[in-house]
């Protein structure tokens, strides 16, 4: 089996880069073909790919944080090309809900060893996604944790991020639509998730499956900033679903409606969007093996 791993270097504040003699020392003992080819840029990672399903490479690994796998899958998307992930970012919240392990040398051998398995992947407006989309107080906080990462930890800058936006954020009027069921409300979060967890480990969607066909929908209403304050460190230990402002939905298709523009965040990557945002799942679409 040939595989093509492609590492972004400053992925985990450049432990990416580190962890390449460890990756070669153990793909050469297993005898495997491999090439390790880096990143250089912004979505660079999403021409690789590409690249390597264009020559016919059968395992791409992406080794980076979830911001490096969403590239990746976005490159081989509906070519047959199985995904592995050697998580070394500072949220790893994919391979996280893959127990995948955070160990390179048994992150490498998970996938020598391991079985290929198909799992959902998210769009949103004709932009693929694997694990979490979000509008709302979140998009604005992940803006934020990808500035404080600079100098702190997933989880450290997801809380300074957090704080600073609880203080300042204006909920948005939503319209939702979700397998043709309508509502709509004065809304600080929502969030629609293939995987449990983001933001460097919060726990947003406790029941969500990978391989359902399903997306878990979290949405939080309006709160007053005191009784914010008190749900959103609940979410990292996916609690935050007793309040009663909180409302899980499972669907196959949402479609959110709002007034002028927001931020789309997939992935932890960020995109401006306006009026309205189209989400569906692409059942077991993507091979991954962990």
């Amino acid at each position: 089996m040939k595989y093509v791993v492609i590492v972004n270097p400053c992925a985990g504040k450049g432990r990416a880069r580190k962890v390449i003699p460890i990756i070669c020392e153990v793909m050469k003992a297993s005898g495997e073909a491999f090439e390790i080819w880096q990143t250089t840029r912004p979505g660079h990672a999403v021409e690789l790919a590409k690249k390597a399903a264009q020559l016919g490479v059968e395992v791409v690994v992406a080794v980076g944080g979830d911001g490096t796998v969403f590239e990746v899958v976005n490159g081989i998307v509906h070519t047959g090309v199985i995904l592995g992930i050697i998580p070394t970012g500072t949220g790893n919240d994919l391979a996280r809900s893959l127990h995948i392990s955070k160990d390179t040398t048994h992150a490498i051998q998970q996938i020598l060893s391991g079985t290929p398995k198909k799992i959902d992947l998210g769009i949103a407006n004709g932009k693929y996604f694997i694990n979490v989309a979000s509008i709302g107080i979140d998009a604005e906080i992940a803006a934020w944790t990808k500035q404080t990462k600079k100098f702190l930890s997933g989880s450290s800058a997801y809380i300074v991020s957090m704080i600073k936006n609880i203080i300042t954020y204006k909920p948005i009027h939503m319209k939702f639509t979700i397998d043709g069921q309508c509502f709509e409300q004065e809304t600080l979060l929502a969030a629609i998730c293939n995987g449990k967890y983001y933001g460097g480990g919060v726990r947003i969607a406790p029941n969500a499956i990978l391989d359902d066909g399903l997306f878990e929908i979290c949405i939080i209403e309006r709160l007053t900033k005191w009784k914010t304050l008190r749900l959103f460190p609940t979410v990292f230990f996916g609690k935050h679903i007793k309040f009663k402002e909180v409302k899980i939905y499972k669907g196959h298709e949402i479609t959110v409606e709002f007034t002028g523009d927001t931020k789309l965040n997939l992935d932890g990557d960020l995109f401006k969007v306006s009026s309205s945002v189209l989400f569906h799942v692409e059942h077991q679409t993507v091979k991954i093996i962990n």
